[in-house]
C-alpha cells in the first residue's frame, strides 16, 4: 500500500501587502502591514477525510477576523488559538493579535450525479480542488492610517488612478 504524502499549500496574502510607500521623513520604503498564512493538509485515505491546518503569522494584529462559510457537513472539528464562534453555516475565526493556528476536518469524497466522483480520496492516490477541503472565507483586517478604502471593499489601497 503506497502512502499518500503530505499536501503543503502555501499563501502569500499578496493584497494587503500591494500598498507600499515612502517615509516621508527618510524616503526609504516603508514595510507595509501584512501577513502569512500557510495551510497543511494531511490525508486520511481510510475515513476519505483530509486534516486541514492553517498557520497564519502576523507582525501586527492586521488580520482581525475570517468568516468562513461550512454549509453541510462537509467541515468539521473547528478547533484553534483565539476566538472561534459557529453561527449555523458560518465560523467566526478571531485569531490572536500574532497570529496562530485553525485546525478543522473535511470529508472528501464527493459523488456527481450518481455516476462516479468528482472528490476521490484512497488508499494510493486522491484528486480533489483546494475549495473541497478549505471553506471560502471573508476576511476582516485592520484599517490603515490615511488609507481608505470604497464601500463594499476589500482593499486599503486607494485608486491609484491607472486604467
Amino acid at each position: 500500500m503506497a502512502l499518500l504524502r503530505v499536501l503543503v499549500l502555501s499563501l502569500l496574502m499578496a493584497p494587503v501587502m500591494a500598498c507600499g510607500g515612502s517615509s516621508p521623513e527618510t524616503g526609504a520604503a516603508e514595510t507595509p502591514p501584512a501577513y502569512e498564512i500557510d495551510y497543511r493538509v494531511t490525508p486520511d485515505p481510510g475515513d476519505a477525510t483530509v486534516a486541514v491546518e492553517l498557520d497564519l503569522r502576523q507582525r501586527s494584529h492586521l488580520l482581525r477576523e475570517v468568516r468562513f462559510r461550512t454549509p453541510g457537513n462537509r467541515f468539521t472539528d473547528f478547533e484553534g488559538d483565539g476566538e472561534i464562534t459557529r453561527d449555523g453555516n458560518l465560523l467566526t475565526w478571531r485569531p490572536p493579535a500574532t497570529g496562530g493556528t485553525l485546525r478543522w476536518e473535511a470529508a472528501v469524497l464527493h459523488r456527481r450525479n450518481g455516476n462516479g466522483y468528482d472528490a476521490w480520496l484512497g488508499e494510493s492516490w486522491g484528486l480533489f480542488r483546494a475549495e473541497d477541503i478549505i471553506p471560502s472565507a471573508a476576511t476582516r483586517t485592520a484599517p490603515r492610517k490615511g488609507r481608505t478604502a470604497s464601500p463594499g471593499s476589500h482593499s486599503t489601497c486607494p485608486p491609484t488612478g491607472r486604467p
